[in-house]
């Protein structure tokens, strides 16, 4: 996949309307960053006819307002396509100097598309971050830099 360069995340994001940047902020801001879901399966349902375990498999369940907010940045196109496996690579171990007061916006950006989408391949990431309060002041950071000024 080519990258998503730095003009191509502007122009896609300056097409998100007031209204939705407006909705993300809402969805972001009622997410508990102290309780983003919890670990649950794990556990023995039922024993096959020779006596073997029959086991749920664990799974991260996020909550109600944090599944909303993912939903909503695929929504308004905010996870940008780009090459996030190669970028996320590049910052091996730097991702947490990212900041919403010092980044560029579009790195931002590209943090936010990193965390949900490796959240794909590994279970339960994406809480962490939420956790460490990174994922949502970088996002509220995004939406204040991309959201139009009122007129």
């Amino acid at each position: 996949m080519p990258e998503f360069g730095d003009d191509n995340i502007n122009t896609t994001l300056a097409t998100v309307t007031a209204e939705q940047w407006a909705r993300l902020e809402k969805l972001a801001l009622a997410v508990d960053p102290r309780d983003p879901g919890e670990w649950q399966g794990g556990h023995v349902m039922q024993r096959t006819p020779e006596g073997n375990p029959v086991i749920a498999m664990p799974c991260y369940m996020y909550s109600q307002q944090l599944n909303s907010l993912v939903e909503a940045l695929y929504e308004c196109n905010v996870i940008v396509p780009f090459n996030w496996v190669d970028w996320k690579e590049r910052f091996r171990g730097q991702l947490e100097a990212l900041s919403a007061t010092d980044s560029p916006p579009t790195e931002l950006v590209k943090y936010l598309v990193t965390v949900v989408r490796s959240n794909r391949f590994s279970e339960g990431y994406l809480g962490n971050e939420i956790r460490s309060g990174r994922f949502l002041d970088n996002l509220l950071a995004v939406i204040r830099h991309f959201r139009p000024a009122a007129t």
